[in-house]
């Protein structure tokens, strides 16, 4: 690459330096290389980079280089050259500081539309054991809908070990002419628990939970609501919350 100005370099430039300075086989990666797809809302200064596993990669300014053994098919699409979209979006999220933003990243891809969650298991069997798979995983599972059961389950063992009331389960609830279906309730205090999926952050789908949970509420119940993420890694405070609810309502 020949620079013909002593200008500030572009973005542009700045990620066709990078990968040019890197050894033979550098590709952008991870959240560089997923913006540069289309994702929106991941956008970071930092140039992430992937590397054939055997090789180095100089000293450059906010460029972040990360060794892989797996590249094959999933490399060296469109220019500047980056990985898959689906590669990057995964290896991003397994390359991510905290699990919240790792799962924002892959529930958003497959919400803007971007990818399948198809697609995506698919990327994650070939990628195989690396730090931060798990999650990545989970939240596939997730946005594929997946989480009708597990969460259920999480939910119920989360209840038995805080020493919680079982609720009845997949309540069905007329409030005037709408009829709604809850996750759990515990009818005898007035208490209702929502385990929110992929699917509630859909703008649409937002929108009616707004409007079954001001129906709910206005009826007298009280409507606790939770991510399928915190039942799972956040059950202390789950379980902490549905606790001073049903005290507050008369439960010992």
């Amino acid at each position: 690459m020949l620079v013909t100005h002593t200008g500030t370099l572009t973005r542009t430039e700045q990620l066709e330096v990078a990968v040019l300075a890197g050894p033979r086989g550098t590709l952008l990666a991870g959240l560089t290389a997923a913006a540069l797809h289309g994702l929106r809302g991941f956008e970071t200064d930092e140039i992430h980079l992937v590397i054939p596993h055997h090789t180095r990669m100089p000293r450059l300014t906010a460029v972040v280089a990360h060794r892989s053994v797996v590249l094959g098919n999933e490399c060296g699409v469109g220019r500047p050259p980056r990985t898959t979209f689906e590669r990057s979006v995964i290896d991003g999220a397994c390359w991510s500081r905290h699990e919240r933003l790792a799962r924002a990243v892959v529930l958003a891809s497959v919400q803007q539309r971007l990818t399948t969650p198809g697609r995506l298991l698919q990327s994650v069997e070939i990628r195989g054991p690396v730090h931060g798979i798990g999650i990545v995983a989970e939240s596939v599972a997730d946005a594929a809908g997946g989480l009708d059961s597990l969460p259920e389950r999480d939910f119920a063992l989360l209840l038995k070990r805080a020493g919680l009331p079982a609720p009845d389960r997949q309540v069905p609830v007329m409030v005037g002419s709408c009829r709604y279906r809850l996750d759990a309730e515990f009818s005898r205090w007035g208490v209702c628990v929502e385990i929110d999926g992929a699917h509630h952050r859909d703008q649409l789908q937002s929108s009616w939970d707004m409007t079954r949970q001001n129906d709910l509420v206005v009826t007298g119940r009280h409507l606790l609501r939770f991510s399928s993420y915190q039942v799972r890694h956040e059950s202390a405070y789950v379980a902490k919350m549905i606790r001073q609810a049903l005290a507050a309502a008369g439960w010992r």
